[in-house]
Parts: C-alpha cells; structure tokens; sequence
C-alpha cells in the first residue's frame, strides 16, 4: 500500500524514559509540523510503532523493558515497517555503541542532546522519500 507523506509532516515517534528529553523532541517537532506519538519504554515503544505507523522514529538506547536496539530489531524484521527512518539519539558516542546501533538498523545516530539543526534536515530529506 502506497502511503505518502502528508504535506504539513511526518508522523514521529519519539521513545525516551527521560519525560523531559521527550517533551523537549515533542515541542520541537509539533513547532515543525510534525505529528508525535511518545513512548517511555522499549514495548511502549514497539507498540506505538506498530500502531501508528510513523515515518520516524527516534529512539533512545538506554530504556527499561527493552533497549532502543532491541526495537530497531524488531521493527527491522518486520515487512511493513522497513520504510521507518530509525535514529538512534543517545548520550553513547563509543565506536562500539555506534556500530551496536547501526547493526540493529539503526539509520542514523545522533548524541544528546540532538542539534535540531541536525535533526531538522533530516526530516526534511525524509519527507522528500517516496511513499512506502
């Protein structure tokens, strides 16, 4: 099924335990025109993932009930939602950590705290993918 990108933004779902560093992302995005479903764990975040179908997700390694690794795998291994844009955000910047983080499927990594910058052009190259 072919589903573009809606014209004023992304669907993201940002996964934090951290309450702030989601509401940070939170305002930050909607500010952009994005759509943003959070999640405070690993299978919140699975769930959300597969609930609301985000064209985003950026999700933090260190989280309780399952690591962001441990859901970019998931998401990675199933069919319908290989079109999602996985970032790893994280306060790990250790060679090893990365490379853990890419092998998981991970698409990106950026460090806390995340230059918006940074994270604000690569919406915009997302938003410019064709429809998964």
């Amino acid at each position: 099924m072919s589903e573009g990108v809606p014209a004023r933004g992304l669907r993201v779902l940002v996964a934090d335990d951290d309450p702030d560093a989601r509401a940070s992302l939170r305002l930050v995005l909607a500010l952009l025109g994005h759509e943003v479903t959070e999640a405070g764990d690993g299978p919140s975040a699975l769930a959300a993932a597969r609930a609301t179908r985000p064209h985003v997700a950026l999700l933090d390694l260190a989280m309780p009930g399952g690591s962001g690794l441990e859901v970019a795998r998931q998401l990675r291994q199933d069919p319908s939602r290989q079109g999602i844009l996985l970032v790893a955000v994280t306060g790990y910047s250790q060679e090893e950590v990365v490379a853990q983080a890419y092998a998981a499927g991970f698409d990106r990594h950026f460090l806390k705290p995340i230059d918006f910058t940074a994270l604000q052009a690569l919406l915009s190259d997302r938003a410019s993918w064709p429809g998964e």
